[in-house]
């Protein structure tokens, strides 16, 4: 089916630390046959994005159907909801789509099969989604084709309620495989900014629970990476993500529990209880003695391995060579000779742990400090 007159889609690219995969899913937007399509890329803080890298992409491999392509680069790591928002107030089309920057869209008419969704349904869904593929890091092993089980036959009925109680237990909806109309942030209160890293869950929570339920398109729309990165890259981190499920246990889904069914009740607590048991194990695990004693010998390991200390070596070697040189000139000249060349010796040492400390010791300190700030 084609459409009588084709709206303009935002496709945003929500991105951390992502430089190894961007190409391969802004490629993927590329190479889509439907007509308008503008594209905003978000960058949250990453330590290795290039905006110029990214615009070389842009330039090398866009079509006449990408209308527009904008570029947001935060200073530091603000969370993925506000750098959602950031996408957000950057869009300017009526329909929009949500993939990270290791996801990519499954196929050059996947933009063409949401539009065409939409157009085909009566009664005007705010939101139309499909399955997503989870793929090995390397896209080379198929994981698993989500969602799974109660939660794709709650989207195929397309079923509020069912919804509400898959929900309950897991995110049933991929938020990578769904485009949303713009006036769904609105009529939902979307996207929540009291939320740090849970942009989706709680959102079709509060979805499923005002009865609105989204259109289902019973293919592949798009390939995603295995993994959940936010969990890994470090236990702040991991804390606020466990706080936001927390908070969105009590405040989202809270209020509706009477609703629910009691298997629904009873996978809840499950997933409540395995939630924490997990958080306790990554608090014990940042406190474990053999945890530190492996931070510090790898902290060691690059130490070593890193061309500043190459270049303190070399150091080293020139201030024994001058070292042998005074202890010649104090066996030639006498006492004054063996003065100076104890003083010369001293000299020379604390010269060079100095300079050691503030070349190297202190940009590590720095670099440190400077982490530690984005992560705030």
């Amino acid at each position: 089916m084609e459409l009588d007159k084709e709206k303009l889609v935002s496709v945003i690219v929500l991105s951390h630390n992502s430089r190894a995969t961007i190409s391969r899913a802004l490629h993927s937007i590329f190479v889509q046959d439907y007509s308008r399509i503008e594209v905003v890329i978000s960058d949250d803080g990453s330590e290795d994005f290039s905006q110029q890298y990214v615009e070389g992409l842009v330039a090398s491999s866009k079509g006449g159907n990408i209308e527009r392509v904008t570029i947001v680069a935060n200073d530091r790591n603000q969370g993925t909801v506000s750098n959602l928002w950031k996408a957000l107030d950057a869009i300017r089309g009526d329909y929009f789509l949500v993939i990270g920057a290791d996801d990519t869209l499954a196929c050059k008419t996947s933009i063409a099969d949401y539009m065409n969704t939409f157009a085909c349904r009566f009664w005007k869904p705010l939101l139309v989604t499909g399955l997503a593929e989870v793929w090995s890091e390397d896209m080379n092993v198929l994981d698993r084709t989500i969602p799974e089980g109660s939660g794709r036959v709650a989207l195929q009925r397309e079923d509020p309620d069912l919804l509400l109680n898959a929900l309950a237990y897991e995110c049933t909806i991929p938020i990578a495989a769904t485009c949303f109309h713009r006036s769904f942030v609105d009529k939902v209160n979307a996207f929540d900014c009291s939320y740090r890293y849970c942009e989706d869950h709680p959102t079709f929570i509060r979805m499923a629970s005002k009865g609105i339920a989204p259109a289902y398109l019973g293919k592949v729309m798009v390939k995603c990476v295995a993994g959940e990165t936010t969990n890994e890259n470090s236990p702040k981190e991991a804390a606020d993500l466990y706080a936001d499920r927390q908070r969105m246990w009590k405040m989202e889904l809270g209020p509706h529990r009477r609703h629910l069914t009691e298997e629904s009740r009873g996978r809840n607590r499950e997933r409540r209880q395995w939630e924490k048991q997990v958080c306790r194990k990554s608090k014990r695990a940042k406190k474990s003695v053999f945890k530190s004693a492996y931070d510090i010998a790898d902290s060691i390991k690059k130490l070593f391995t890193t061309k500043a200390v190459h270049r303190s070596m070399q150091s080293f070697r020139f201030t024994i060579l001058l070292l042998l040189l005074c202890v010649a000139f104090g066996c030639v000249g006498g006492i004054w000779g063996a003065l100076f060349a104890v003083f010369a010796f001293f000299g020379t040492v604390l010269a060079f742990c100095f300079l050691w400390f503030i070349g190297f010791g202190g940009f590590r300190l720095m670099k440190r400090a400077l982490a530690w700030r984005r992560g705030q």
